[in-house]
């Protein structure tokens, strides 16, 4: 329902992304997996962020982390990057 959804409200989502990786967690799954030390949002590949709480702002986790730091990577989008279109 997910993957539709992104269908629905991105124009050409499956033409212009690609899913890298799935994992469905339930039952058992803690509501914030990391543990130790949280990793960067910046990601050697350009283009490519990490988000949720495995890269959580201090004293957030799970849904909120998630969130917050899609949030927060959009708003480094749209800082760094000048949408153009074609007409």
């Amino acid at each position: 329902m997910l993957l539709q959804d992104l269908r629905d409200e991105i124009d050409g989502f499956d033409q212009h992304a690609r899913i890298l990786n799935i994992a469905v967690t339930r039952d058992g799954c803690a509501s914030t997996r990391c543990r130790g030390f949280d990793l960067p949002r910046d990601y050697p590949v350009r283009g490519l962020w990490n988000v949720g709480d495995a890269v959580k702002e201090y004293a957030n986790g799970g849904t909120t982390a998630c969130a917050e730091t899609a949030q927060l990577v959009v708003d480094e989008i749209v800082q760094t990057y000048t949408l153009t279109t074609s007409h």
